[in-house]
């Protein structure tokens, strides 16, 4: 991702994710296909979770679409979109998607990941939560 010189294993998540909440379409698209590149999974944990950084709500909308997909792993998936959820930019987009999404979100994520989705809206102050 950036000409070949690789990142400190101790900032690489750091730079990743400050990168993304500037990020446009193109970079969304970049770190999508770093994922499905990586070499390790820190460094696919990395871009996914990413994905959940930008400050675009499209974008989130994006994010949260692809995490019913076969592009995110389901161990990976809900933590996605609690990552949105539990985003500045991405609560409130996050929390209608989720309501409107349940059922699918439920029968493709196992039971004991349910909780740990909208558990990151705990300091959202969403009204109507």
């Amino acid at each position: 991702m950036n000409n070949g010189t690789p990142l400190g294993a101790d900032i690489a998540t750091s730079v990743v994710h400050t990168a993304a909440w500037k990020g446009d379409e193109q970079l969304f698209d970049r770190y999508r296909e770093a994922a499905r590149k990586a070499k390790t999974p820190q460094e696919e944990v990395r871009f996914v979770w990413s994905l959940a950084a930008f400050g675009n709500k499209e974008i989130l909308q994006k994010t949260l679409e692809i995490s019913l997909t076969d592009e995110i792993k389901i161990q990976n998936a809900p933590y996605l979109v609690g990552a949105v959820l539990g985003s500045r930019l991405g609560g409130e987009l996050g929390w209608k998607w989720t309501k409107e999404n349940w059922g699918a979100l439920t029968s493709r994520f196992p039971a004991s990941t349910h909780s740990r989705m909208v558990e990151y809206m705990a300091t959202q102050g969403i009204p109507g939560l």
